[in-house]
């Protein structure tokens, strides 16, 4: 073999692999995507058990959409009912504590739901739903949802399900406000008569739906 070959062979050898500034620059690269990314996929997560919460709520929408519509005394029964499920939790889940339906003021008897809805709550026909903060990754205190039964009115502000029930109207059909920590949607939804914001114990509003925020 010439001496001249040698040396070509020599340089192809030495042209192979990364440098290690290429090397350094690839690692800084990926530290960059994963810091951007590693955020946006832990919300997402979140995002998708808070989901779970709502889809437990559905069921007890439609009772109140049912028979718990038609009267007080049936949205009573209704909110009982529902509420001593599962040991008195309504519903729950490995993400969810418990979802409730608050009693109404004809009641005097305590909850059914473990002390997390209030008899004789004016406001009464509100499903709360109560994350497990520490399992769904949300910050300690601020895990609660509700679900705002209003009577869809012509007239503004649209009352809310136990007011029309106490002033002996006929309801109509059912929209509901959602509120976490912000209530931004509500307000303009039920304006003037909108849901107050859960604040410090709502869910924070990234991790909700916009119906929610």
């Amino acid at each position: 073999m010439a001496y001249s070959d040698e040396v070509m062979i020599n340089k192809s050898r030495e042209q192979k692999g990364f440098t290690l500034i290429e090397l350094m620059i690839v690692v800084a690269i990926i530290g960059i995507l994963a810091a951007v990314a590693l955020p946006a996929y832990q919300d997402y997560i979140v995002k998708s058990r808070v989901i779970e919460g709502l889809n437990l709520a559905s069921s007890a929408k439609l009772i109140i959409v049912g028979d718990g519509s038609a009267s007080l005394l049936g949205l009573q029964l209704s909110a009982d009912s529902w509420n001593a499920q599962g040991a008195n939790l309504g519903a729950s889940s490995k993400y969810v504590e418990h979802v409730c339906i608050t009693n109404i003021p004809p009641s005097g008897a305590a909850s059914n739901c473990g002390g997390a809805v209030a008899a004789g709550d004016p406001n009464s026909g509100i499903i709360t739903i109560n994350y497990n903060a520490a399992e769904i990754g949300l910050p300690a205190g601020s895990n609660q949802l509700q679900l705002h039964p209003y009577v869809r009115s012509q007239t503004i502000p649209s009352p809310t399900l136990i007011n029309d029930l106490i002033n002996g109207h006929n309801s109509g059909s059912i929209d509901w406000a959602c509120v976490s920590s912000t209530n931004a949607t509500a307000s303009v939804r039920f304006a003037g008569n909108a849901p107050l914001a859960l604040g410090a114990a709502g869910v924070p509003d990234r991790f909700v739906p916009g119906e929610c925020r």
